[in-house]
């Protein structure tokens, strides 16, 4: 956007009656751009500052004065039941911060493709401010191509063609040990003297294997009590799609831009029924079935040995001194062919979206300006400031990695630094990316469903996955 085509625009902004709306001209005549999310205090703090060079750079670089207001909405469901509302309310954002599920929820809102949810492709290959191009919100010029590709990609797999949001920071699972534990168990199991190694090769199967020789041996390891439980796995909804997709079991799909739920299948329930061996045979827990509460507790007060979580939490399962932690990636199923082993993907994304209440130029103004914002949030530097004040998030650019900064940190050894390390370089990218439309986010809860309420004997196997098949569907109408 340059001056000469902003200048007159801002004449024409009104401000909304009764509530605030994207983007408004004040006395002052400052652009402010609402972006509405639900970030903690200390990744807040971070864009927040990000924010405020922004606005500098604008100023110095186009003359304007701009705001980006940033708006906390609460947790994730909250924001889309604000955002859905917003749309007859005309106080849409700017920017918003959604999971892709419900991005598509916003597109099934829409009368016709483009009422709410913005294609960003021709803000991405603009000539004069997309990505690649070397301007003031991006001195390196960081192209498409260094946007780590499955991120990237996860942006595409909506009912229309083209991109319609764009990562922020993400986060998939890794596994934390209990290092002083778990070496004694290798070393006695099969006279293993490197933990590290073993643990970042081994196999479901064997990894299977070693529960069972630590449950046959919990006196030898003092680790015998009643609640103690050698896996806890926090999320059963990603331990399905995980399990699934490894193991080449249909989950969803999409053809033709319409959703399909496809996991009410043999293979599928094989695999819960093995899952389900396990909870009653003690080598595992999970969320669901711990009254919903997360394992980091089990892990950090030596009843669990092992812990699955996601590296944007893995701040919460930091034992101190108790005990050292080993990170690894989990154990890939044995059999999973090379373009089925991949992890699970999860973390913050970003749309950009119209607001009802506004003219085509008043949005074109917010949107222009909304765009440059994220570019500068994605530029190099500044995704990586953003992202180590996370406590545990991943830069989505590769080039971050490349800093110098990223390079002390992994260096440093401590236990975040750690977790970043499996993250960049064992995990490398591989993950995991299904398409997303209405009752996608539905399907992703309900087979978390299916394994809590089998795990916990509230269901039979086939009526489980009856009824989470027959809740998706409903949602996808």
């Amino acid at each position: 956007m340059n001056k000469k085509t902003l200048v007159p625009i801002l004449g024409t902004i009104i401000i909304g009656l009764g509530s605030v709306v994207g983007c408004q001209a004040t006395e002052d005549n400052v652009a402010t751009v609402h972006f509405w999310h639900t970030f903690g205090h200390d990744v807040l703090s971070s864009v927040t500052k990000v924010a405020d060079k922004f606005t500098k750079v604008v100023k110095e670089t186009e003359g304007l004065d701009v705001k980006i207001e940033l708006e906390y909405q609460g947790g994730y469901d909250d924001m889309v039941s604000k955002i859905e509302k917003s749309f007859s309310a005309g106080t849409t954002p700017t920017i918003a911060v959604a999971y892709p599920d419900h991005v598509a929820r916003y597109l099934k809102d829409e009368d016709k493709a483009g009422d709410f949810v913005v294609k960003l492709d021709d803000y991405i290959n603009n000539s004069t401010y997309g990505f690649g191009v070397k301007d003031a919100y991006d001195k390196t010029g960081g192209a498409v191509s260094d946007i780590v590709s499955s991120f990237y990609e996860e942006g595409q797999k909506y009912v229309y063609d083209g991109t319609y949001s764009l990562p922020l920071m993400k986060s998939t699972e890794i596994m934390l040990y209990n290092k002083d534990v778990i070496d004694a168990v290798l070393a006695d199991y099969n006279n293993l003297n490197n933990t590290t190694i073993k643990m970042n090769t081994i196999n479901w199967t064997d990894f299977m294997s070693v529960l069972n020789y630590i449950n046959a041996n919990r006196a030898k390891y003092n680790f015998a009590g009643d609640d103690n439980i050698p896996l806890f796995y926090d999320s059963d909804s990603n331990l399905f799609i995980g399990q699934s997709f490894q193991r080449g079991i249909d989950y969803i799909s999409m053809n033709n831009g319409t959703g399909s739920a496809d996991f009410n299948n043999a293979g599928a329930k094989s695999l819960v029924n093995e899952i389900k061996t396990m909870y009653d045979n003690k080598l595992l827990k999970t969320k669901g079935t711990n009254n919903n509460e997360y394992g980091s507790n089990y892990f950090t007060a030596g009843k669990s040995l092992f812990v699955v979580g996601s590296t944007g939490g893995t701040g919460y399962s930091d034992p101190g001194a108790s005990f050292n932690v080993g990170v690894c990636k989990f154990p890939m199923y044995k059999d999973a062919t090379e373009d089925h082993r991949k992890y699970v993907s999860q973390g913050v994304t970003t749309c950009m979206l119209k607001n009802g209440k506004l003219t085509e130029v008043q949005n074109n103004t917010n949107l222009e300006i909304g765009f440059k914002f994220i570019k500068y949030l994605l530029s190099a530097q500044n995704n990586l400031d953003v992202t180590l004040s996370s406590n545990g998030y991943v830069p989505v650019r590769k080039s971050c990695y490349e800093l110098d900064d990223f390079k002390e940190f992994v260096a440093s050894g401590d236990y975040l630094a750690n977790v970043y390390d499996i993250v960049v370089n064992d995990i490398n990218g591989q993950y995991l990316n299904y398409p997303v439309f209405a009752g996608s986010d539905t399907a992703r809860n309900e087979v978390g469903g299916i394994i809590t309420n089998v795990l916990l004997g509230k269901s039979t196997t086939d009526n489980a996955f009856t009824t989470a098949y027959n809740n998706t569907v409903k949602a996808m109408l």
